[in-house]
């Protein structure tokens, strides 16, 4: 007791001259902001483990950089997001690209499966643009990660296809940001998106006449912002699904080949199965209606209800 009441003496007294000592309490002050500051990638860590920004932490482990990126015809040899990008480009309208050059299908999948970056990425994978704050990305991250850890056992997936993910986030940073003049041109994402105007307009018509977007009846401005490379309203999450299986080359929809803009679903099972839709290339499943969207086709809805019964 005798102890206990010594520190209570002590404190008190501390305390008063604290209170009485004006140049002291602003030092109190500076010393407990710098504690807070220096504790804040303790904190951060502590809601990672709890599963708050687990969608960032998840998004971010799969992330292709925009570091280095330019204004550039030749931005394929810059950044990762643009290499990548490129090489889709390539294989996905290659007569587009070079018209005077006609390749058969069997030297385009010659040629695609020894380029270094293709064999490196893979041959189909998702490709999502997501962003740092983004309630529909957060929402959308359950049923990725669900698919990623059920691929193949609860989740059947019909080519044998390894689980491939690449992410671009749009409010990322460059070193040389700074560099430009224009406001726009100072942000990473936009330089990269103006570097394949061609791409994107080629891919926004392809993207345009999917199974998803006609029968999930999607909203045209969201391909419009596609095709016109319209930076400021460009959709997160955009979902893009790349395939350059021979599968895909037979069924005509070689390379960029579906989009989506969310996900849909209740929950990180009914996510999943809707990513493990897009995948497979089935018709799209309105969680909300209970109803197939498969317009004016039988037979592709009876085999889209028996796919669906049995995974």
């Amino acid at each position: 007791m005798n102890v206990i009441k010594s520190l209570g003496v002590r404190f008190n007294k501390l305390w008063r001259w604290i209170k009485e000592t004006a140049w002291v309490q602003p030092l109190l002050i500076v010393g407990a902001i710098f504690a807070i500051i220096f504790s804040i990638p303790k904190f951060s860590a502590w809601f990672e483990a709890m599963g708050i920004g687990s969608s960032n932490s998840f998004y971010s482990s799969h992330k292709l950089s925009l570091e280095g990126e330019t204004k550039d015809a030749q931005a394929d040899k810059y950044s990762e997001s643009d290499k990548l990008t490129s090489a889709i480009y390539k294989y996905s309208f290659d007569a587009s690209v070079n018209p005077a050059t006609k390749y058969s299908e069997a030297q385009i999948v010659k040629d695609m499966k020894a380029d270094e970056l293709i064999a490196k990425r893979g041959e189909k994978f998702f490709l999502v643009v997501v962003q740092t704050t983004c309630t529909a990305c957060d929402e959308a991250q359950p049923g990725f990660e669900a698919l990623q850890k059920g691929w193949n056992t609860t989740y059947a997936i019909n080519d044998g296809q390894a689980f491939k993910l690449y992410t671009i986030y749009a409010d990322d940073t460059s070193s040389n940001d700074e560099d430009y003049t224009l406001e726009d041109d100072k942000k990473a994402f936009y330089r990269y998106l103006n570097n394949f105007t061609d791409f994107w307009e080629e891919a926004a018509g392809r993207l345009a006449d999917t199974p998803y977007k006609t029968n999930a009846s999607v909203s045209e401005s969201y391909y419009n912002n596609i095709e016109t490379v319209n930076c400021a309203s460009w959709q997160v999450p955009t979902i893009f699904l790349i395939d350059f299986s021979e599968d895909a080359w037979a069924a005509g929809r070689w390379g960029i080949s579906e989009a989506i803009f969310g996900v849909t679903g209740t929950g990180s099972i009914e996510k999943a199965q809707f990513l493990q839709k897009m995948w497979n290339h089935l018709p799209s499943y309105s969680w909300s209606e209970g109803a197939y969207k498969v317009s004016g086709n039988t037979d592709t809805a009876n085999q889209f209800r028996s796919e669906y019964q049995k995974n």
